[in-house]
């Protein structure tokens, strides 16, 4: 009864075996249970299932400037960990949908048209691209250059700029402000900032 998980018979009906394969992250955001029910000939069973999911630990906000809608980073602390982007009703607070994200997400953006969504993942070194409304991934950018003294606790900021460019800084230890174009997929700019 719920989409985050699909229910399938291995080896065929009778073969005992069910897989439960998790789809995706959305739905699970508002709930983490789900009751699957089996059916074989006039018998009938149900399985409750639930998911183990973290606490919310939203570590930034952004709101939409076209949409009632803010977006929270959710991070899981330090290491190597996957986070997620969420997207909730700021007038109800209750959530709009989500999106799981690469690892160590650092920061968010709007692009200037209010399209999409920029999520800064520093220990993939890397760009999610996300379409603002439905938080589909549209494209992932891989950074040609960013520095970081360990990428378990790097941070990076990301702001979007005019056109096609990306600002950003790394997580080096005298962070490094680059300015890079998703139109050419290089960076034309790099600022070292003092230490």
């Amino acid at each position: 009864d719920r989409a985050w998980v699909v229910p399938s018979v291995q080896g065929g009906p009778g073969a005992g075996r069910l897989q439960l394969v998790f789809a995706g992250a959305a739905d699970l955001v508002t709930s983490n249970t789900a009751t699957v029910t089996l059916t074989h000939g006039s018998e009938v069973r149900s399985v409750f299932v639930q998911a183990l999911v973290s606490p919310l630990n939203i570590t930034m906000l952004l709101g939409d400037p076209g949409r009632s809608r803010m977006y929270g980073l959710h991070g899981l602390g330090t290491g190597l960990k996957r986070g997620s982007v969420v997207a909730l009703d700021p007038l109800s607070g209750q959530p709009l949908g989500g999106q799981s994200g690469g690892r160590r997400p650092t920061d968010l953006a709007m692009s200037a048209d209010g399209t999409e969504l920029l999520v800064l993942n520093a220990a993939d070194k890397a760009v999610a691209v996300l379409e603002a409304v439905t938080l589909r991934v549209k494209e992932t950018i891989i950074l040609p250059a960013y520095d970081d003294w360990d990428p378990a606790v790097t941070t990076g900021d990301l702001v979007a700029g005019a056109g096609s460019l990306l600002y950003y800084t790394d997580g080096a230890w005298a962070p490094v402000l680059r300015v890079f174009d998703r139109t050419t997929g290089t960076v034309v700019q790099t600022v070292t900032m003092p230490p």
